[in-house]
């Protein structure tokens, strides 16, 4: 189920952590591989959990000529991992943030005729070393 925020923004280290978006909504599943573990002529299936990924889609509102917005763009599909913070209340003493080093999939640009301009689909995904999301307030 997707996040809602309100007031929330996110960071990325683009050399220094910047808040590169305002987040419009987001979504944060933990997944496990199947494994099939079937014997034939058993009439039913069995399966096993496998690998485990950790991924994040985010909806950001956009200004194009922001250079850490930029960076997004410049970045899908780069090998080297970056910081990412999601704030979904904003930053404050006490509220919550999620942190992961992911690296950046895809993300999709958008416009609308009420001229508001979106990042939709930013598909983020953790790095090898397995660090799944962790959230604290």
């Amino acid at each position: 189920m997707a996040k809602k925020a309100a007031f929330g923004v996110v960071k990325i280290n683009t050399g220094t952590l910047v808040i590169v978006a305002d987040l419009r909504d987001w979504e944060a599943p933990s997944e496990s591989n199947e494994i099939d573990t079937t014997v034939m002529g058993t009439g039913k299936s069995s399966m096993l959990p496998g690998a485990t990924s950790d991924n994040a889609t985010l909806s950001l509102f956009w200004v194009f000529a922001d250079a850490a917005q930029a960076y997004i763009l410049a970045n899908i599909g780069s090998e080297t991992a970056v910081a990412v913070e999601v704030y979904p209340e904003g930053e404050g003493t006490g509220l919550p943030v999620w942190k992961a080093s992911c690296y950046i999939m895809s993300a999709t640009p958008q416009g609308a005729a009420d001229g508001a301009v979106e990042m939709n689909n930013v598909r983020l995904v953790t790095d090898s070393a397995g660090a799944a999301w962790s959230a604290s307030p």
